[in-house]
């Protein structure tokens, strides 16, 4: 898929994106995301302990994710209505 969907998803659920460098939607989602190693359990593994010993890095991760999801909630920004303005 072109934008990771699983990304968007964690996002739209106030929710912070836990994903690596070769993930394409780091890009769009950089502000909530956790940018871990690829191919490398122990970087998510630390990763999540770090956002459960740290309250405060969750909930700032987790408005980000609520800040960052909003471009996905607006409809005039969907394919139908940008198809529209083309044609």
């Amino acid at each position: 898929e072109g934008l990771a969907m699983t990304a968007v998803e964690a996002a739209l659920a106030g929710r912070p994106v836990i994903t690596n460098p070769v993930v394409p939607a780091l890009e769009v989602l950089r502000d909530c995301s956790i940018e871990c190693k690829p191919d490398d359990p122990e970087s998510y593994a630390n990763n999540i302990l770090k956002l459960i010993v740290d309250p405060g890095w969750y909930r700032r991760m987790q408005s980000a994710a609520r800040s960052s999801a909003r471009p996905f909630l607006d409809r005039s920004l969907g394919l139908t209505e940008v198809l529209k303005r083309l044609l």
